[in-house]
């Protein structure tokens, strides 16, 4: 093959060749007869018995042979494979089947050359006129590479005959590009002042025989895939890209500026909010036969400039960063530009997808696409061989602007850990004249930059950048936050516990009941409730907002998607946010714990005079009013609760009155009711002075029937001190020594009680009775 065909002209001598495939095939019959000959010469000294078997046996073997001239080559090749299998592997059958590989060899070859010439003749006839005799030459390439044995000859005729098929479709597409261009110009499509009037019918039928040409010859090879377009739409739209080219990528334009990308977004979008429709009539039904959607084949062709332009931009913008490594300012400079473009280009990304319902991989609406477009923000941040370096520096820099606006905005802030009075959240449902729990100026300020930065993500669209994005900015913001909040307990804790507290509280540790020193003690209590507040405030703030984050679908999806691909094997978090809704959750206990301690404080102080000066085993008297030692509780308690209420929702406020209703019954309980005696008058006055308190502090403290359902009337230690008044008033003296010592029998007292003291144990009943004189 190689030495006689090397080329297609050599097929016109194939009948030579073929002749003398015939001589050889002679020759091989001679060379077996002689074969066999000198065998059977050489076997005369054999016996005679012996001489006519081997004769038998080489007439078997010639007459095998010779059948083999009378049958098709390849059942030939198989019969002497069958003759070796019952004579043995003898020379002659070797020789043979090389003869017979090397004919069968030829004749393919000769056939594929054959085929060759004549594909080749079919694409040298090939016209413009008609495509379909293009995807037929086509057809009879692949079919000629697919059906013959892959040998260096066979693989360079079929690369010639590519390129002679490739070069006729160039050539068969510049025509049709320059006449279409040409077509075009002459109702200057697409031009600066160009109207968007009926085009003459001729001039659309033009347009759209150039279209469905140049549709029909590009798919011949292949129908592009993104990022890759149509040459008829490229031409169709040419006129826009050359102007976007030369207003945005035209050195020293003014309109081409490094730091406003979203000009040549904007181009864009409003070309195609100004043409879609008329671009879409103008190509007809053109793409019909092609699983394609106009639409984005418009739009795939209009990003293909605004890529390269994002290219450079990027390319300028790390060039930068590099070269600026020592300089902060024009470093912090490149940096701002570098987030300024990611974030116009997400957003750019997001409003395609929400106005056009872009995805280049939609081929049918119909059937779900292959794979989700990341964008142009992912065509750029995934592009070239250092694809990290814009979103490893975009990432950086957006984490330094972050904590830049943490640190000024929000830990430096003169006011950072006071209450925003003024704070209204308009978006947050309540009902009519709810109170809100009111933030510091921080937490609310952070919440702010967390959905700012929120927004410079949502609309990415790559998970891969999205979690780095959240985890490493983010979720290490609050961090921060979190960990300045710890800092502030325990300088609180340092400042305003124990002793150092007790001493700015009224009735503490000191005796004085000056008047004025009254007044100032409170206002240092206040000032420590205050801090305490604040801290609460903020803590609970943050801790919601992290509930509500967590419910936001793009954390949702971002989780999930976290969790697809993560080779984790233990059991994940519910969110992405829950080791952080956890250090809140725990801050918060621990604020809470110190809300406990600063009111049993406070209760156990004010009512210290209360409880070593008040006499309960008193003679009758008809004169009983409440002890004046219990102005320090009614008095200091309503102020504290009037700065809570202004702080807290009202549903914060019922939980911190809850736990100072339950302190208060609690100490009353166990320093008054539960270690002292009482005769019949000393009860009576027990009686008068829980009322006064009551009425004293039902408004601060919610022990009123609400319609918010909020309101303390049900807490089990309030109810517990009435059940033990009502207890001492009705049991008297008698009866109490009736039931002394007989435990068993305390049924018999519930029952002489409408509700049966059901919020008393037997062990506080047993107690109560000796506590009856």
């Amino acid at each position: 093959m190689n030495a006689n065909f090397t080329s297609i002209r050599d097929l016109e001598n194939i009948d030579d060749k073929i002749s003398e495939l015939e001589s050889l095939k002679l020759k091989i019959n001679e060379a077996v007869r002689a074969k066999v000959s000198d065998d059977s010469r050489s076997g005369s000294i054999v016996s005679t018995r012996y001489e006519e078997e081997k004769n038998k046996r080489v007439e078997e073997v010639l007459e095998g042979l010779n059948l083999l001239l009378t049958k098709p080559d390849d059942e030939a090749l198989a019969q002497i494979g069958e003759l070796s299998e019952q004579y043995g592997n003898l020379a002659v059958f070797d020789n043979a089947r090389q003869l017979y590989k090397r004919k069968l060899e030829l004749k393919h070859g000769m056939a594929f050359l054959q085929k060759a010439k004549l594909l080749e003749t079919e694409i040298e006839s090939l016209v413009i006129e008609d495509l379909s005799k293009v995807l037929q030459a086509k057809d009879g390439l692949q079919s000629l590479a697919s059906e013959h044995e892959t040998i260096p000859i066979n693989v360079k005729v079929v690369e010639q005959l590519s390129e002679a098929l490739d070069k006729k479709i160039d050539d068969f597409r510049k025509n049709l590009e320059d006449e279409f261009k040409n077509s075009l110009e002459e109702i200057k499509w697409l031009a600066p002042k160009f109207e968007k009037h009926p085009i003459p019918q001729a001039k659309v039928a033009s347009i759209h025989t150039y279209m469905s040409k140049l549709f029909e010859l590009q798919a011949i090879n292949n129908t592009p895939e993104y990022p890759e377009t149509w040459w008829a739409v490229d031409i169709l739209l040419e006129p826009i890209i050359v102007r976007f080219n030369y207003h945005f990528n035209t050195a020293n334009k003014e309109t081409n500026k490094l730091s406003k990308p979203e000009w040549a977004l904007s181009f864009i979008e409003n070309f195609l909010s100004e043409n879609m429709l008329y671009l879409k009539l103008a190509i007809g039904d053109t793409i019909k036969p092609f699983p394609r959607i106009i639409d984005y084949e418009i739009i795939n062709t209009l990003l293909n400039p605004v890529r390269e332009k994002m290219f450079n931009m990027i390319d300028s913008i790390n060039e930068n960063i590099a070269k600026l490594e020592e300089q902060k300012e024009n470093r912090e400079k490149s940096g701002r530009i570098l987030s300024h473009l990611i974030f116009e280009l997400s957003s750019f990304d997001q409003r395609l997808r929400n106005v056009y319902k872009f995805n280049p991989y939609v081929k049918d609406i119909a059937i779900a696409p292959s794979k989700k477009w990341m964008g142009l923000t992912g065509d750029i941040l995934l592009h070239g061989d250092n694809e990290d370096l814009a979103a490893l520096n975009w990432l950086n820099f957006e984490f330094e602007l972050a904590t830049g606006r943490f640190n000024t905005e929000i830990i430096q802030s003169e006011k950072a850990f006071k209450i925003d009075f003024d704070y209204q959240a308009s978006q947050e449902s309540k009902t009519f004249h709810e109170r809100l729990l009111k933030p510091t100026y921080s937490a609310y300020n952070l919440t702010k930059l967390f959905n700012n930065l929120t927004s410079h993500h949502k609309t990415l669209n790559i998970v891969k950048y999205q979690l780095k994005y959240v985890s490493n900015i983010q979720l290490k913001l609050i961090d921060l936050y979190h960990d300045k909040l710890k800092q502030l307990l325990r300088s609180f804790n340092d400042s305003f516990n124990l002793k150092l507290v007790l001493n700015f509280i009224p009735g503490g540790l000191g005796n004085d009941n000056n008047t004025s020193a009254d007044s100032n003690n409170t206002k240092n209590g206040l000032k420590g409730l205050e801090i305490l507040t604040e801290l609460y405030c903020l803590t609970k703030f943050i801790s919601n907002h992290l509930e509500q984050w967590s419910e936001e679908l793009v954390f949702i999806q971002l989780w999930n998607s976290y969790k697809s691909i993560s080779n984790k094997t233990h059991a994940f978090d519910l969110t992405i946010f829950d080791n952080s809704m956890s250090d809140f959750q725990t801050l918060l206990s621990k604020i809470l714990n110190n809300y406990e301690q600063f009111f049993r404080k406070e209760i156990k102080n004010s009512l210290k005079s209360y409880v070593n000066s008040s006499q309960w085993d008193i003679s009758a008297s008809n004169n009983l009013e409440a002890s004046s030692d219990l102005s320090l509780l009614v008095n200091n308690l309503p102020i504290y609760m009037s700065y809570l209420e202004k702080c807290l929702s009202d549903l914060d406020y019922y939980l911190i009155t809850n736990m100072i209703v339950t302190l208060l019954c609690v100490v009353l309980r166990e320093f008054i009711i539960t270690n002292n005696q009482f005769s019949a008058t000393g009860i009576k006055q027990l009686k008068i002075d829980f009322e006064f308190i009551i009425s004293q502090l039902k408004h601060s403290l919610l022990l009123l029937l609400s319609l918010n359902d909020y309101s303390n009337i049900n807490n089990t230690e309030y109810l517990k001190v009435n059940e033990s008044i009502e207890f001492l008033l009705k049991i008297d003296s008698q009866t109490a020594k009736l039931y002394k010592n007989h435990y068993d029998k305390i049924p018999e007292l519930r029952s002489k009680f409408d509700g049966e003291l059901k919020h008393l144990s037997n062990h506080e009943i047993n107690d109560l009775v000796f506590r009856i004189l």
